[in-house]
């Protein structure tokens, strides 16, 4: 019996397979394997992985041994088949063999395309389009993001990228510009998908709930199977169909206090599914979303590749105002500039922010701007939310970014961070940090945005108080306090320039004496108990780091400062001393806590 062509080969084993025959991938590997080739041969002919081309004959084989009754493996392919053919042969009496067109084995172009152009009039006959968008959010009245709509297109539709993600801090948009572009290109794509990664679903369930939702059903999935088979089905899927599919909140499968890159317990598996979506050629397209850029993605990123990374950043002026006016706040142009300018564009911030006007501000802008506070409970919650997720060393970075008000190189941190911190991790971090959206690049170094500065402000002071008014009892000052804030970070630069020591007393001095006078009543009993604290901490012996230095300079400036005010208020005219006191603490409290 002469040997057979891989056409006749095809033609005997088509019937064995379902109605819908052999994918295209598991023709060209059965093709191939029939004429020797070996996986690795095949993947660099054909530009796939070669894992993947593996996987794909493991199944092949797999199903040819169920429907052959005998197993099956390429090493025994040739005398397997050739058995079956010669059965087949006695049990008819004639044998008609339809041929497909032949392609050269060395045609990769030829064949690539022939594949398109099956799978093209297949999607138009036979597929309708099917959209599983009932969890995606209302995007009725969206606003702005022109330039980003237009090069998420072009990137997906004209560049054809197969994985993108969208990265952002809280609240910058990125779920309802994946949603908005979705409903825009959506008829381009035979499947399209969305899923929140919120609702905690690990990537084996993940895998399930594609394949469930699908038109057209792949094998089902064995749960004894490996999650690497199981993404390499995902991945023949979107090879055989055009699909999209949002993966929103991908932040969810992180740990927390930990740098980006590790994945919660249980999650790692999505490690795995972002590095193969990637690196394997498809005609899909997956869109995550989340607060940072995946270590996976940002390695496969570039500008000309089919892996990409936006970020975004906050609404421009005209997108801020069109969304606060949804809440029907008033204000000047200048008012919604100032808002909008305050929160960075953010617009679950802007939101929030208006809804506060509008219950406690009568919805006027102006008397807003006027209390002179733009962190509250709902902008606080949110911001907890994110910063909560940093690593110990991430948060140092924070605050003393905050601390110096401008631009900070490494070297600088290197130098000031207390305990020190190895320049290994210090670059981590700082790269870590860049991928979350919480700091920028500059010529000079390392900044941070308005929003994020304000925020980070108010904690520290907070931190600050909590570390001079708390207590084991009454009488002993808390010593060893969970932050450390008085040790680790200076409330003030002796050699900083002055406009850095000028922005220190007015952020950080002022605010936390005005705090500390509402707690002890008088300068004399603030002066006691920073007295106290010293003492204590001289005789444990903890004066290190910022302790001393932060301690001793509070003491001076209420000196100072008192001395200045019992210099004016002798020229004034007061009579006591309890009417000096007085005023005095009266003009500390009005003071400005924020700088608008």
């Amino acid at each position: 019996m002469p040997e057979m062509t891989p056409d006749e080969v095809l033609a005997l084993l088509t019937p064995l397979f379902s109605s819908n025959g052999l994918s295209d991938t598991q023709e060209l590997v059965l093709r191939e394997s029939w004429q020797g080739k070996s996986y690795q041969q095949i993947a660099q002919t054909f530009e796939y992985d070669t894992d993947y081309i593996k996987g794909v004959g493991s199944r092949l084989w797999r199903s040819l041994s169920q429907s052959l009754g005998k197993p099956v493996t390429k090493a025994n392919l040739h005398s397997v088949i050739n058995g079956y053919a010669h059965q087949s042969q006695q049990g008819s009496t004639q044998c008609e063999i339809v041929s497909k067109s032949l392609t050269p084995p060395d045609c990769s172009s030829c064949e690539k395309k022939r594949i398109a152009e099956r799978l093209e009039l297949e999607k138009i006959r036979d597929y309708p389009n099917t959209y599983h968008l009932t969890a995606a959010m209302d995007v009725s009245f969206f606003y702005g993001r022109s330039t980003e709509l237009s090069t998420v297109k072009h990137w997906i539709l004209e560049e054809n990228c197969r994985l993108i993600a969208m990265v952002g801090m809280v609240g910058i948009g990125k779920t309802a510009l994946s949603v908005k572009l979705t409903h825009e290109i959506k008829q381009h794509f035979e499947f399209v998908f969305f899923y929140n990664l919120n609702t905690g679903l690990s990537c084996a369930e993940l895998l399930t709930e594609i394949f469930y939702n699908s038109l057209i059903k792949p094998l089902p999935l064995n749960s004894s199977e490996k999650i690497q088979v199981k993404i390499l089905r995902l991945i023949e899927y979107l090879q055989q169909h055009k699909c999209l599919i949002i993966l929103d909140g991908f932040e969810a499968v992180f740990q927390e206090k930990m740098l980006t890159g590790h994945y919660r317990n249980g999650y790692e598996d999505y490690r795995k599914l972002l590095q193969q979506l990637g690196e394997i050629n498809h005609q899909s397209c997956i869109l995550i979303t989340s607060r940072e850029t995946p270590q996976e993605i940002a390695v496969l990123a570039g500008n000309t590749l089919p892996v990409r990374v936006l970020k975004l950043q906050g609404l421009d002026f005209e997108a801020g105002e069109k969304t606060l006016k949804l809440k029907e706040i008033k204000g000047s142009v200048l008012d919604y500039k100032k808002l909008v300018t305050y929160y960075s564009g953010n617009p679950l911030l802007l939101k929030i922010a208006a809804a506060s006007i509008q219950d406690l501000f009568n919805n006027s802008i102006t008397e807003f701007i006027k209390e002179n506070q733009i962190i509250f409970n709902g902008l606080r919650a949110r911001l907890d939310q994110q910063f909560n997720h940093l690593s110990d060393v991430e948060k140092k970075i924070m605050y003393w970014l905050t601390i110096e008000n401008k631009p900070v190189s490494t070297i600088q941190l290197v130098e000031h961070l207390f305990p020190p911190v190895s320049k290994l991790l210090l670059l981590e971090s700082l790269e870590s940090l860049e991928r979350r959206s919480l700091i920028e690049k500059k010529s000079l170094g390392f900044t941070q945005e308005y929003l994020i500065k304000a925020y980070i402000q108010e904690r520290m002071i907070e931190y600050f108080y909590q570390d001079l008014t708390g207590n084991n009892n009454q009488h002993i000052p808390r010593c060893c306090p969970l932050f450390a804030i008085l040790e680790y970070y200076p409330i003030f630069q002796s050699t900083a320039s002055s406009a850095v020591q000028n922005y220190q007393i007015s952020t950080f001095v002022k605010p936390l004496i005005q705090k500390l006078l509402v707690r002890y009543k008088n300068y004399k009993a603030v002066v006691k108990q920073i007295n106290l604290i010293l003492i204590e901490l001289r005789d444990r012996q903890k004066l290190s780091g910022y302790t001393l230095g932060n301690l001793t300079y509070l003491l001076s400036f209420l000196k100072r400062d008192v001395e200045e005010f019992k210099k004016s208020a002798n020229q004034q005219g007061y009579q006591t001393s309890k009417e000096m006191v007085q005023a005095w603490k009266e003009k500390i409290c009005q003071r400005t806590v924020g700088n608008f």
